[in-house]
């Protein structure tokens, strides 16, 4: 994610990463920019900008997760009432359509 927001960066001429070995809990990130900011800056501005990003979706997520909990009650009840067969709406409310 990282790697997809610096690259998405104006200034940014390379990011790239790799993982020397599975086992070993550490990854090598490269970045070069033109100058206009260094690379310590660029990944601090990628890494903020993708926290912006990650709450937003986080709200979104809890907004529609709670519209979908007040609704839950009357969308299934309406659905059996016209015969409609839903096998993933159960009573169990484990599936939700965010939209």
């Amino acid at each position: 994610m990282v790697r997809a927001q610096l690259l998405a960066m104006p200034g940014i001429l390379f990011a790239g990463y790799k993982v020397p070995h599975p086992l070993e809990p550490y990854f090598i990130l490269k970045v070069q920019t033109d100058g206009t900011k260094t690379p310590n800056e660029a990944v601090q501005h990628a890494c903020s900008e993708l926290i912006k990003t990650i709450s937003s979706i986080t709200e979104q997520f809890k907004r529609g997760f709670g519209r979908a909990e007040m609704d839950d009650s009357t969308d299934l009840r309406q659905g059996a009432s016209m015969g409609i067969h839903q096998p993933w709406a159960t009573s169990n409310n484990d599936y939700v359509d965010f939209q």
